[in-house]
């Protein structure tokens, strides 16, 4: 018969599992940047502390930072605490994080290979077709707006957009893959 015990040292094992595999996602990012948000491509919730009460209950992640200090996780409310990932001890938030983080892969893999094609050049280039997504200056939201120029300066890639309503980005805060996707084909022409 299984001992409390040997369930309680299955339970560690899994969760130092969990850390590692959240570790090594957050690794490839560290190879290029000192800073990295992830935004879950779906309602991902975990425990978060509340703010007034100080009870654990279940919200939504609004972002993942990864940077030099470690891997923080931010509530979609200010009426939660954010934490560390080694704060994290409940092997669901664990998975959960994991999951966010697994889903993010295939954005992750467009944005490497764009840093990758970079490397350390500096260069400037109006651009004369291509679209992404910007975010609009009066607000949050983010709409379709045409690129007018790109400066890449030492693995730092700025996106001008064409309009003065929206506000220009680095390739690190591009949330969208199809985004990425036109902004590496457009480089990828430039350095050719």
């Amino acid at each position: 018969m299984k001992t409390q015990k040997y369930f309680i040292k299955k339970i560690n094992r899994l969760r130092d599992e969990l850390y590692l595999e959240i570790n090594e996602f957050a690794s490839k990012y560290r190879k290029y940047d000192d800073k990295r948000l992830i935004y879950p491509k779906t309602n991902s919730k975990i425990m978060f502390c509340n703010v007034t009460s100080k009870k654990f209950e279940t919200h939504e992640i609004q972002d993942v930072l990864i940077d030099e200090k470690g891997i923080g996780i931010y509530p979609k409310s200010d009426a939660f605490l954010p934490y560390d990932l080694m704060d994290i001890i409940n092997i669901y938030d664990l998975m959960m994080l994991r999951s966010v983080l697994e889903n993010d892969g295939p954005r992750q893999e467009v944005y490497l290979e764009t840093k990758q094609l970079i490397g350390n050049q500096k260069l400037s280039f109006n651009v004369k077709e291509g679209e992404i997504h910007f975010f609009l200056k009066s607000s949050e939201a983010f709409a379709s707006n045409k690129i007018k120029k790109i400066i890449i300066n030492d693995s730092e890639v700025s996106i001008y957009p064409e309009s003065n309503n929206f506000d220009p980005f680095s390739l690190s805060s591009v949330i969208n893959e199809n985004d990425l996707k036109v902004l590496k084909t457009i480089i990828e022409q430039e350095l050719k």
